[in-house]
């Protein structure tokens, strides 16, 4: 790949940060690019945290104190850096295109990141707050997938991410392990189908 200026910048700035803090790399397997649009790059994934964390000193503090989804999509509305805007990789020049989290991607941080973490943090903390926490995690968008779809085309089940990862979970443990008989959307439709 093609080097630039910026590249070669962060590439001296973190030699010398390297020497006067005696860091060792970390250790980590390779990042990878196949079959992730551009947009999801690790390039990109990387700079929106690395933007994060320089924006919020207690990133960790204050999303486990958030209790509205608005607080989070507030809390997680960033950009990459400006090199960024016109980059996917380096070195690799693009049409200038703003790299900001989509509400999607907040969702699923939030679905698949935050609101566990701030289950077990209450747990932890021996806070019993897990109405909040349910409360909050039904306040968002359902998660879309071939799982949901499905389950979806069944009847009118409220969408939310709350209904959508407990259809996921009946999925897992019920529908892929042939336990239909202990689940009741299983009796439902084995009813269903053997009613005249």
């Amino acid at each position: 790949a093609s080097v630039d200026e910026q590249v070669l910048y962060w590439e001296r700035e973190y030699d010398y940060l390297k020497a006067k803090y005696d860091l060792e790399p970390v250790v980590s397997v390779p990042v990878q690019f196949f079959r992730l649009r551009p947009g999801n790059f690790p390039t990109i994934r990387l700079s929106q945290l690395a933007a994060i964390y320089e924006r919020e000193d207690r990133l960790f503090t204050k999303a486990m104190k958030i209790d509205s989804v608005k607080d989070f999509y507030d809390l997680f509305s960033i950009n990459a850096s400006t090199y960024w805007d016109t980059h996917y990789n380096f070195g690799k020049k693009q049409p200038k295109r703003a790299k900001k989290l989509s509400k999607n991607f907040i969702d699923l941080l939030m679905i698949n990141t935050v609101i566990p973490l701030k289950f077990a943090h209450n747990k932890k903390m021996n806070q019993n707050d897990q109405e909040s926490v349910l409360h909050l995690i039904s306040q968002i968008s359902a998660e879309k997938n071939k799982i949901t779809d499905r389950f979806y085309s069944l009847g009118d089940i409220p969408k939310n991410a709350l209904m959508s990862q407990g259809l996921i979970q009946l999925k897992n443990e019920y529908c892929d392990k042939n336990q239909c008989l202990k689940c009741r959307v299983g009796n439902y439709l084995i009813n269903r189908s053997a009613a005249p």
